[in-house]
């Protein structure tokens, strides 16, 4: 059991509490460190464009942050963000994915770097991560990729720090033996997306797409698509515009509450990702331990977790008529999805399972904790000059909380800074 003022290990939320692989993880680390006696917060930005807060779980330590613009920051977002990271120090952050995120470690690393050692985690095989990354190296303790193709690409682009960059995919929680069934000949095959309905990244439209073609082939499925996104109108727009009887086989289910998706899982016979690029998807290898069988996209981490025809199937980026194919192949041999289903399962049992992973992970942390601070160095550009533009505003009446709350702490915010 770690002393009480001994560092912390704080996973940040930068947009909220949402469906989302790396909200998953960050919860389901936290969780799992907690349970072996590491002391772990959760700092959750909240998103008032979610329009709701979905609740914390109860046995872990939450900070909940406010700010003008949650999930992307402005320069006057940065001390607000930056004090509450300070009140959690020590500790070692790990600030996930956003400009804000990095900055308010950054400012606490200018004024404090003995307080505070910085995981800087590329999520995703994307140009995004790759510069925010670049940029903020100089007080980062270590840099994780989450596949073998991303830490290819950072050892290109920051040889200087070759032997601070560690690689592991994530892990998850796998059942020791499976205990469920698969559709059989007469029944429709249950195919399920989860994530962001997003285009960007995700290609959510090729699943009506994909669905066409599958109707087209004279398979007997049904499509369960879960999350929301940015694209979800153009997505309900596209299904609309479909035939009919295709139309009928597909179900928006909307969001999924977090730790819901291991029954949803259970039940279906594919897991489709349509997606541009990944990290190593969460929601595939959750998918492959319930031995749902996954037919993905041929991005960053399926190389290490799919062995294609085996484990499951990957395809070209785009090539929906390759993956309807596959999946009809699949519909038309039940016994194959069962037997894919269950090395799909051994694989990532054998490879992924989450208390390895955990075990790996809190010696990272402790390990980064053993090695010098790293200061932000003395005029460091805490936001680059080109940072994303913010959400749009939020309503009336949470812009006259928030304000009556920055008010509030105005004050205290100031005194930290100076």
């Amino acid at each position: 059991m770690q002393h009480p003022h001994s560092p912390k290990t704080c996973f940040v939320l930068p947009d909220g509490h949402g469906l989302g692989g790396v909200t998953n993880w960050s919860i389901q680390q936290a969780r799992a460190l907690t349970k072996q006696g590491t002391r772990c917060e959760i700092l959750e930005h909240v998103n008032t464009s979610l329009g709701w807060k979905e609740a914390a779980p109860p046995e872990l330590s939450w900070r909940t942050i406010y700010g003008r613009h949650p999930g992307v920051a402005r320069p006057e977002d940065v001390p607000v963000y930056a004090y509450y990271y300070g009140a959690s120090a020590p500790a070692v952050m790990v600030p996930n994915y956003t400009e804000g995120a990095y900055a308010a470690c950054a400012a606490v690393a200018m004024r404090q770097p003995e307080s505070i050692r910085v995981l800087g985690f590329a999520h995703t095989d994307q140009g995004y991560y790759y510069d925010l990354l670049q940029h903020y190296e100089p007080f980062l303790t270590l840099l994780v990729a989450v596949s073998e193709e991303i830490a290819e690409h950072l050892r290109r682009l920051l040889p200087h720090r070759c032997d601070d960059i560690r690689v592991r995919p994530y892990g998850v929680a796998v059942p020791e033996r499976l205990d469920r069934t698969w559709n059989k000949h007469g029944k429709p095959l249950r195919i399920t997306y989860a994530g962001r309905i997003v285009e960007e990244q995700k290609r959510v439209l090729d699943l009506p797409r994909l669905a066409e073609r599958l109707e087209q082939k004279g398979v007997d499925f049904a499509l369960h698509i879960y999350g929301t996104g940015d694209t979800e109108p153009m997505l309900q727009d596209a299904i609309s515009r479909l035939p009919a009887s295709t139309q009928h086989r597909i179900h928006m289910e909307g969001r999924a509450r977090t730790g819901s998706m291991h029954a949803v899982w259970a039940k279906s016979d594919i897991a489709v990702l349509v997606s541009d690029f990944e990290g190593t998807s969460i929601s595939m290898l959750e998918a492959m331990a319930q031995g749902c069988v996954p037919v993905v996209t041929r991005v960053s981490g399926t190389r290490q977790a799919i062995l294609d025809g085996l484990t499951g199937l990957t395809t070209p980026i785009g090539d929906v008529e390759a993956m309807a194919s596959g999946i009809a192949a699949l519909a038309m041999d039940r016994a194959q999805v069962k037997t894919m289903g269950r090395a799909a399962h051994a694989h990532v049992r054998d490879h992924f399972g989450i208390e390895a992973y955990t075990a790996w992970l809190a010696n990272l942390i402790d390990e980064a904790w053993s090695k010098a601070p790293r200061a932000t160095p003395a005029g460091f550009a805490l936001l680059r000059e080109t940072f994303e533009a913010p959400p749009p505003a939020p309503a009336p009446y949470v812009r006259y909380s928030l304000k009556r709350f920055l008010g509030k702490v105005r004050k205290r915010i100031h005194q930290w800074i100076n």
